[in-house]
């Protein structure tokens, strides 16, 4: 009998009454235990507790070390991906970005984690969305459009800015409230209640404006859509979901991705595609999009295999770039890829599979698709990454990945030059790498 007490008083971390001690730093869930509940093991490698009074609806424990005790816990609850740049949106608001922007901070890394210290935290009010693109970023904080970066051609929807900001982009109406906001390569446009918004640089009618002078300030787009759910942008080209009825697309056409015939090189005015996109995304040149069945499909430009099909050697074959949506297939021929979630990258696309499996395929030049397609030209066969848990959001930037799984840890895989991946160093990894996710976990 004695033997038995000394070994429950042995055991790390308990106190007595069914309590553990929660200072130490747990590894697994099963770790953090209370009477009353069960806790959670955190990236930071402290436990956590329910709590509906935080956005999260978790809390770090009053045995937690500082700054972490008694704190609510941030969590990711939105990634977006830009070119050097990555951002999260948490639980309750909070913008969170590593990485940097090229043109507007050429000597800044930020993001070299896994110190929180070395993360940017915007102070906008209550932030609910975000997107980057190569020089410059947009946000939706209460309801306003906030824009940063480089304005040469007027992306930050204001005439002439000082500093790279944030700044607001002025509103359409004094009772305008955005929902959602998309940036292109050099144009931004906003989701206003059910209506689109543009500006920037009009060169290929991105703008959904006939007039193509180099920068235009925020006015209504694509005549004709209203009651718009899902907005996005690419390179030169953007599409639009309407509540009922097809995905529509206007912009550049150089390759086929706003799915016009070849023979018009851009339009101005929204084109009809055949189908009602449950998601879709826009890469550099080409766009992707989920189907009321579920399956993937791809249009625009394929010379790296981005659309899913093995691309010709002759420049002149019309796999180089296909107008039309070409169903995408897990074995490269007739299995049909089913998916729950899309994300184009400049020249690479994955998916999440309805099994919670992430799949890309493309340009595997940084390794942004993962190890299996390390070393390779183009890959135009989706390659699995695998990834410890089941994957719930995933996002594409100009050369890395990042992809959220169920128990709350952000994994980011691909280009590293400017810290994007915030795992502490500048150097490209096809590894999808957690470390950034223990600096999402830590209060600011």
């Amino acid at each position: 009998m004695k033997r038995f007490i000394w070994s429950l008083l042995s055991l790390p971390g308990l106190l007595g009454c069914g309590e553990f001690d929660v200072r130490f730093a747990c590894k697994k869930d099963d770790r953090c235990v209370r009477t009353d509940s069960a806790g959670t093991c955190e990236p930071t490698g402290s436990c956590s507790f329910p709590d509906s009074a935080c956005p999260s609806r978790r809390r770090y424990a009053d045995l937690a070390p500082d700054p972490l005790r008694n704190q609510c816990v941030p969590a990711p609850e939105r990634l977006a991906l830009g070119d050097g740049q990555s951002c999260a949106v948490l639980f309750g608001g909070e913008l969170r970005c590593w990485g940097a922007l090229p043109r507007t901070d050429p000597d800044a890394v930020v993001g070299l984690g896994p110190s929180s210290d070395n993360m940017v935290a915007f102070r906008l009010p209550s932030v609910s969305d975000v997107d980057l693109a190569e020089e410059h970023a947009c946000a939706v904080a209460d309801g306003r459009v906030w824009c940063w970066g480089d304005n040469e051609y007027g992306q930050l929807g204001v005439a002439d800015a000082a500093s790279p900001g944030p700044h607001r982009v002025p509103d359409a109406t004094p009772s305008a409230a955005a929902e959602s906001v998309t940036t292109g390569r050099r144009h931004s446009c906003a989701l206003e209640r059910g209506r689109v918004r543009c500006w920037g640089y009009n060169s290929d009618g991105q703008l959904g404006r006939p007039n193509r002078d180099e920068a235009l300030p925020p006015a209504s787009a694509a005549s004709g859509l209203e009651d718009v759910v899902e907005l996005h942008a690419g390179g030169s080209h953007t599409c639009a979901q309407p509540a009922w009825g097809v995905l529509n697309c206007w912009g550049s056409n150089s390759f086929g991705q706003i799915a016009a015939p070849l023979e018009a090189e851009f339009s101005d005015e929204a084109h009809a595609l055949s189908f009602y996109a449950l998601k879709f995304s826009l890469g550099g040149s080409h766009t992707c999009a989920i189907n009321t069945s579920g399956e993937v499909l791809c249009w625009g430009n394929n010379k790296l295999g981005q659309l899913g099909r093995q691309p010709e050697t002759d420049a002149a074959s019309d796999t180089q770039s296909s107008p039309t949506p070409l169903r995408v297939a897990k074995d490269g021929k007739d299995d049909w890829m089913k998916a729950t979630h899309i994300a184009c990258g400049w020249r690479h696309s994955c998916a999440i599979l309805d099994d919670g499996t992430v799949a890309c395929w493309g340009d595997p030049g940084e390794g942004q698709l993962g190890p299996e397609a390390a070393g390779k030209a183009g890959v135009s066969t989706p390659v699995v990454v695998e990834l410890p848990g089941r994957a719930v959001e995933i996002s594409a930037g100009y050369t890395h990945t990042c992809a959220r799984t169920e128990d709350g840890l952000t994994y980011c895989w691909g280009g590293n030059e400017r810290g994007q991946l915030g795992n502490g160093s500048v150097k490209d990894s096809a590894l999808p790498d957690a470390h950034v996710s223990a600096s999402l976990a830590t209060p600011q």
